[in-house]
């Protein structure tokens, strides 16, 4: 799957063996002052409260059993043109991180 934002392509989702692929479209409001206080996390309450809308391109690897993500939480704005093209088997980009599946 490719993922452009306003013509721009800022993603191309791929798996070698069986897995899912996403593209989430996100509307997120959280109140600033029911930010969770942990001292052990390293986030603070703008990162907790992030963008009010964004995309992200995200799977699961079931081979490995790991979460993988090609793209960040991408902040969008009113106007903003998301295109996702699914495109046949080929090159992709690779994975910018990758987390275990809790168990």
């Amino acid at each position: 799957m490719r993922l452009e934002i306003n013509g721009e392509v800022v993603g191309i989702s791929g798996l070698t063996a069986h897995g899912q692929m996403h593209v989430i479209a996100l509307f997120n409001r959280r109140d600033p002052a029911a930010f969770p206080y942990d001292p052990g996390r390293d986030y603070t309450v703008e990162d907790w409260v992030g963008p009010e809308i964004s995309v992200i391109l995200t799977g699961l690897d079931a081979a490995t059993q790991e979460h993988v993500y090609w793209t960040d939480d991408i902040p969008l704005e009113v106007g903003d043109e998301v295109t996702l093209t699914v495109l046949p088997p080929g090159k992709f980009d690779p994975p910018i991180r990758r987390c275990p599946v809790a168990r």
